[in-house]
Order: structure tokens, then sequence, then C-alpha cells
């Protein structure tokens, strides 16, 4: 047999002797003692430094013995066993006749089997020699692999025979934790693999909520982890706002959600403003709103009406406005109108004379608020004749006079239809008081009635039918001009009498004695006739 050990042959043997050896026979044997003298200094070479061989324990050198196949291979069998020499003898399983433990038939003589330490091909995979199933071989002398169900030490964190992610061991044999990518049943309610708590589910293996206290991203827009609706993050995730209905401490003053309104009157307002005076609508308490703080316009900051005396001047309508300083009589006060003080106000203030209240130039106190004088250009009723201001003159004809008096005969200046005006009423001298030239002789007072010259004018005194009555008011007239007479006429065949005064070329100079007579009481019942 090929691979074969001859226990015969070995010195090791015990009871037996060699035999005669033919020539053949002795070379063989030289032979295997010079291949023994190897082996044993190859063993020699992995022995220990005390050159023995290490025995397992009750055995000696002397119950032992060494066998070697042609292929170098040694074996340590009981010195009186028989394995080795290809014959089943008694004890053995089996005898193959060589040192191959990979095969069926151990080196012992032993039937290969798993756990005999052995790797037996295309029988094991492995064979350690023990029952450990937690080491690389396993008790089945398979090689341990994640998914045997056993735990390999140092390599595996658990094994449960399975390829299902979702328990406590992933089909890689690693512990089921969150963030691993795999959702644990009854375990976690999601695992994503990562930590990002802004996705659907969070690092802590949970699936994103609002009120987790993390934005999702896309899905919240805040997230400060409470029910709080006063803050900047409501219960419903979405970030506080005006108009939510809900009034961010603060932040806001008031809000009513929907109901938020900037034109219904108390309402909260559209930027979560409590309703008050200036927010532009009309609320309770408030005359007007106009939305400004502008006191110069029909409304008042305080939102009350503007008016006289409020001590705003409100433009374009007030000049004015002390408040409760306004007054109408107090010099260069503010008017309870609001008007500025001014002249026609009725009240004297700087650089006025005299204030009337009224613009009458007529009365004494002028519309400039001066006092009224001859030469100011207006006739004062009752006071003055005329005025023409600059104009008066007392020496140019037919002017009003520097005393505001008419022209007149008598002023010492001559006038139209005057032919003279010597400034006095002497009728002696060579002008007349009724500022006509004195005649050469004046005609003595007559009691007797003359024909009246009808070509010249004369002042004529009623109709007397009684030449005494006559008579006698032309003595009452002669006591004021001299040169009265009674005159005789003819009317309708009836004789008339008449008191007469003077003959005149002219109707002017006529009517000048009749203003005289006038002045005396007599004029109304003078008439200038021819």
């Amino acid at each position: 047999m090929g691979d074969q050990f001859s226990d015969r042959d070995s010195p090791l043997s015990t009871g037996h002797e060699p035999a005669a050896q033919s020539p053949m026979g002795i070379l063989r044997w030289s032979g295997f003692v010079l291949g023994l003298v190897a082996v044993v200094a190859a063993v020699a070479a992995v022995m220990p430094s005390n050159d023995k061989l290490q025995l397992r324990e009750g055995e000696s050198a002397q119950s032992v013995r060494l066998l070697e196949s042609p292929g170098g291979t040694v074996a340590v069998v009981p010195a009186n066993a028989l394995c080795g020499n290809a014959q089943l003898d008694e004890g053995e399983a089996c005898d193959d006749g060589n040192l191959s433990s990979s095969d069926k038939c151990l080196a012992n003589c032993k039937l290969q089997s798993c756990g005999d330490g052995f790797i037996h091909v295309g029988f094991e995979q492995c064979d350690d020699g023990n029952a450990d199933n937690t080491d690389s071989c396993l008790a089945s002398c398979r090689s341990a692999r994640c998914g045997d169900g056993l735990v390999q030490l140092d390599v595996e964190s658990c094994d449960d025979g399975n390829a299902d992610n979702t328990d406590a061991c992933l089909a890689t044999c690693e512990t089921a934790s969150c963030g691993d990518g795999f959702t644990q049943v009854d375990v976690e309610s999601c695992d994503d693999g990562n930590a990002d708590n802004t996705d659907s589910c969070l690092a802590t293996c949970e699936t994103a909520s609002c009120g987790d206290g993390f934005t999702q991203v896309d899905v919240e827009s805040c997230d400060d982890g409470n029910a709080d609706n006063t803050d900047a993050c409501l219960a419903t995730c979405e970030a506080a706002a005006c108009g939510d209905g809900f009034v961010q401490l603060d932040v806001e003053a008031c809000d009513a959600g929907l109901a938020n309104s900037d034109a219904a009157a108390d309402s909260c307002r559209g930027d979560c403003a409590v309703a008050s005076c200036g927010d532009g609508v009309v609320d309770a308490g408030e005359a007007c709103d106009d939305g400004n703080t502008d006191n110069n316009d029909a409304c008042l900051a305080s939102c009350a009406m503007a008016v006289c005396g409020d001590g705003f001047v409100q433009l374009d309508v007030e000049a004015c406005d002390a408040g409760v300083d306004n007054s109408d009589v107090v010099e260069g006060s503010c008017r309870n109108d609001c008007t500025a003080a001014s002249c026609g106000d009725g009240v004297v203030d700087v650089g006025e004379s005299c204030d009337d209240g009224n613009t009458d130039n007529s009365d004494s106190c002028l519309s400039s608020c001066e006092t009224a004088a001859c030469g100011d250009g207006f006739v004062q009723a009752e006071v003055e004749a005329c005025d023409a201001g600059l104009a008066n003159s007392d020496v140019t004809a037919d002017s009003c006079r520097n005393d505001c008096m008419l022209a007149s005969c008598g002023d010492g200046v001559v006038d139209t239809s005057e032919s003279c005006d010597d400034g006095n009423a002497d009728n002696t001298d060579a002008c007349l008081s009724s500022c006509e030239a004195a005649p050469a002789e004046l005609p003595e007072l007559s009691t007797q009635a003359e024909n009246l010259d009808l070509a010249n004018f004369s002042l004529q005194l009623g109709a007397f039918t009684s030449l005494a009555n006559a008579e006698e008011f032309m003595e009452a007239a002669a006591q004021v001009v001299p040169g009265v007479r009674v005159g005789r006429t003819e009317r309708n065949g009836k004789t008339l009498y008449r008191v007469v005064l003077g003959h005149y070329p002219t109707a002017g100079q006529a009517e000048v004695i009749q203003h005289t007579l006038a002045m005396a009481g007599m004029g109304s019942l003078l008439k200038v006739r021819r």
C-alpha cells in the first residue's frame, strides 16, 4: 500500500524482534532506519528545548511510536497499536494505512467526524475540535457566518438567523439601533439613517410632528415644542402673525383674526394695534380722527374737532388762536373769533389812535383807525361840509376850504357866479355881502310901489294885494339887506304888490342874496324872479 506505516519495522515496537531477512530485506530495513532517523531529526527540530517528545497525559516514550508516510507526515500512535498498517485491527474504526486526517479515516484510525479537529474536504467547512458556536467554526463544522443564528465573538454583535432588518438584530448581525436606517418594529416609529431633525424622521427615530421642537422643512414654518399660542410660534407650527387670532406677547396689543379692521369703529386694527385716536377711524369718544397728529387741520391730534379757542391755529381758517388768552378787549390779543388784532376790531391797539369797529369814514374815527380831521379827504357827517383832502384850498375858486367849508360868498375868494368877495358882510364898501359890486348909489328905502323892471332878476316875496302888508314886510327886510322896496305888477287884471330886493343882471347873483336872507330865516319865502 502506498502510504502505509509498518509497526513491525519500528524500533519502538515491543515484544517483537527483527527476523532474519534476505539481502533485499536488509536493504529495505536499512532504508527505513535512515528514513526514521530523518523523521526523528525533523521531529526533534520542532521539539522543545529539552529535545523530548511532547506526550499526552498517560503517555511515555515507551508507550508511543512514530509513524511516517512517504509524504513526510508524522503520526504519534500508541506503541502497541496496529493503526496505520492498512488492516482493520481490533479497536480501530478504520485503517487506510496513511497519516492523513482529512479523509474519511483519521491517522488514529477513527472515522472522520465533526469535532475531531480535522477538516474533511467535501464534508466539513471547518473543524476546530470543539463545540463552541461563538468562534469562527461552529459545532456543526460549518464556518461561522452572519445569519447562522449564532453570535460569533468579537465579530458579530448579534445573529438571529434571519435577514429581517425590522427586528432587534439586523441582517448584518449588528444590533438594531436608532439611525441604522431600518425601522425596528414596536421600538421605532421611523429610521431614516441620519441625524437630521428637519426631515420627516427625527434623530430619535420618532416620526416628526408639530410640537416636537424641530422645524420640519417644507412642512412646518416653526416648531418651538410647546402649545403656547402667545409666543412667536403657534401650537399649529405656523409662525405667529398679525391676523392669526392670537395675541403675541410683547409684539401685538390685540388680534381678532378675520375681525381685525382698519375701518370698523373700536375694532382691533389690521396691524394688531388697539383702536386709538390717530388711527384714522372715528371710535367711541372721538369727534374725528384723520390719522395724523397735525393740530393745524380740522381735526386735532386729540381727535377733537378744531375750534376757535382750542389754542391751535387752523390753517386757512384762523389767523391766530391763543386759547383762553383770546380777548376782544385786551390790546394786541388774538381776538375771540381767532382773527389777529387789527384796525376795525373795536380795540385800540398799538399804532392806532382810535378804533370804532367799523369802516365808516364819515364818523369821528376813520377806517384806518385814525381820528377824523379836516383835510383827511373824508367828509365827517354833521361836522364838515366838504373835505377834498390835499385839494382843500382857501385861495382856489370853488374849492373846499381848508376849514372843510364849502366855497361861499364871504369866504374871501371870488368863486364862479361872484363878481367880488371881500370876506366881510359890510354892505357899505365896494363889495356887497352878496358878493356883488356895490352900485354907485344905493336906492333909498321907498314906501311907494314902483313898476318892476322885468329885464333884471330880483328877489321877490309873495304877492300881496294890500300895499300896507307889503310895506310891513319891506321894513323888516330892510333890517337885513338895504335896498328893498315894494314893486307893483299887474296880473290877470289884478294889482299885486311884491317886496323886491335889488335888481341883478344874473340869476346867480340874485341866488346869493337869497341864501343870505335864508340864513336870517327869510330865504324860504323869497323867489328869484324877473
